[in-house]
């Protein structure tokens, strides 16, 4: 009788803490917004043939903060798990999506200096305007953000994080974006980032919070979009 007490008490303990974390992210989350969002398509004046050649060329073999690009002429083609439900539908037959098993930091959902881990696919939807123009929209789809922990079972543990759907921040589907517009040759407006978040900090989460990357002497302020 004592171990199974023991258990409900730890579970009820659990519960408390998880609640106190929520609550805690909840509040931090309102002081992480953006004072202007960030464009999430832009008009290249390109065609789409072009546009998606070189956006091929940048992103294939390479990860983006850690996630793949999939997609009609990549080099992970269409796999069911990263494109299912965005790539087979009409009007998406040249669309690509960056993603993958891998957890991105957030740079709006924070705890103290550190992003919040989250998950999502990008999708980058790319439309023929005109035969010398093409509309690239970013559009970010399954967001789940870990909100705090609960007992349970995974990966030989039996502490699991809770997920919670959040709406779209706007940086990671611009930071695509910029990318792909230095990758042509534009000269792209910079990332709007909170304006509370240093250099530092900003480079930080760009990098997943990975310490052998945020130790290197390489800032790739040219990808992040916070040149000076």
């Amino acid at each position: 009788m004592i171990g199974i007490a023991s258990i409900i008490v730890l579970f009820l303990i659990t519960v408390a803490i998880n609640r106190t974390l929520a609550s805690k992210w909840m509040l931090e989350l309102r002081k992480k917004e953006l004072k202007t969002p960030n464009p999430t398509a832009y008009t290249f004046n390109y065609p789409l043939l072009h546009v998606r050649k070189v956006i091929i060329e940048k992103f294939n073999k390479k990860e983006f903060r850690d996630m793949l690009i999939h997609g009609k002429g990549t080099f992970f083609g269409n796999i069911d798990y990263c494109t299912e439900g965005i790539i087979d539908k009409v009007g998406n037959e040249n669309d690509f999506v960056l993603g993958g098993s891998h957890v991105l930091e957030s740079f709006t959902y924070r705890t103290g200096k550190r992003g919040r881990y989250c998950n999502m696919r990008l999708q980058i939807h790319l439309d023929s305007i005109s035969p010398t123009e093409t509309r690239v929209e970013v559009i970010s789809h399954d967001r789940e953000i870990i909100s705090g922990y609960k007992l349970g079972i995974a990966h030989m543990s039996f502490i699991v994080p809770i997920f919670q759907t959040f709406d779209p921040t706007t940086i990671e589907e611009y930071q695509v974006l910029y990318n792909i517009g230095k990758y042509l040759g534009v000269d792209m407006p910079k990332v709007n980032y909170p304006e509370d978040l240093s250099d530092q900090q900003i480079f930080a989460t760009f990098c997943n919070g990975v310490k052998h990357r945020i130790n290197s002497t390489y800032r790739p302020s040219h990808l992040i979009g916070n040149e000076k």
